[in-house]
């Protein structure tokens, strides 16, 4: 399209082997060409969107029925269902407890609060 556009510029100066009709033409579908492939990988992105969305709702239904699941049941459910969660859990002198997650607070849509200590709800829009 660039180059149909800079052979504009050379039929007004007189200067171009085209006719205006010509170049028009292949400028027109040109730009139908390109519009078509836009649109294809908007598509194909949208595609891609929906899938990465229908898998978070698959995690986040898996997550939730742990979460029903662990407030009933025995020690070792328990235990399973951390293991799922968490790759490892340090306690240190004093009490201090890091744990690395299997997964990311992020993409669980879950922040943490350095101040607080706690987990908290990723706002909208953050």
């Amino acid at each position: 399209m660039k180059e149909y556009e800079a052979e504009v510029l050379k039929i007004i100066r007189g200067e171009s082997n085209l006719s205006s009709e010509l170049l028009n033409k292949l400028y027109v579908e040109s730009k139908a060409k390109v519009a078509a492939e836009n649109v294809r990988e908007l598509e194909e992105k949208i595609k891609d969107s929906v899938k990465l969305r229908d898998e978070l709702f698959r995690q986040y239904d898996t997550i939730t029925r742990w979460a029903e699941l662990y407030d009933t049941c025995d020690i070792e459910t328990k235990k399973m269902i951390i293991s799922r969660l968490m790759n490892t859990i340090r306690v240190k002198r004093g009490y201090e407890i890091e744990i690395d997650l299997a997964i990311t607070c992020e993409q669980l849509g879950l922040t943490l609060d350095d101040t607080k200590a706690s987990i908290l709800p990723l706002a909208k829009g953050a």
